[in-house]
């Protein structure tokens, strides 16, 4: 899947996943403009491997990107857009509980 933006180069082979993935990320916005279908299904599935990371502003980010395109160009009718408007809405729902968690005070 990553072999033409070979996000591995000079890293290393026990480079950390998020090294990995900001490099992916970074090529994929750059090298993948021509090829907006790719990019999109790139970008939807590395946001998903970030949120499953618990990074999820960075996921919301590059999930965000897909749903813009997927909708621009595929419609609201499309099931891709539907992946990731529902990729969306779950870090979206994490990203919230997050938040909460981190304002309540703790009764310890």
């Amino acid at each position: 899947m990553f072999e033409t933006t070979n996000p591995f180069q000079g890293l290393g082979r026990d480079a950390p996943v998020g090294d990995v993935l900001d490099r992916a990320a970074r090529r994929v916005a750059t090298k993948m403009r021509d090829q907006p279908e790719v990019r999109a299904a790139l970008t939807n599935i590395m946001g998903r491997v970030y949120y499953d990371l618990g990074v999820y502003d960075k996921a919301a980010e590059l999930v965000q990107d897909a749903l813009t395109y997927r909708q621009r160009t595929l419609g609201g009718d499309n099931p891709l857009f539907a992946n990731s408007l529902n990729s969306l809405g779950a870090i979206t729902l994490e990203q919230g509980a997050h938040s909460d968690a981190r304002r309540k005070p703790s009764h310890h």
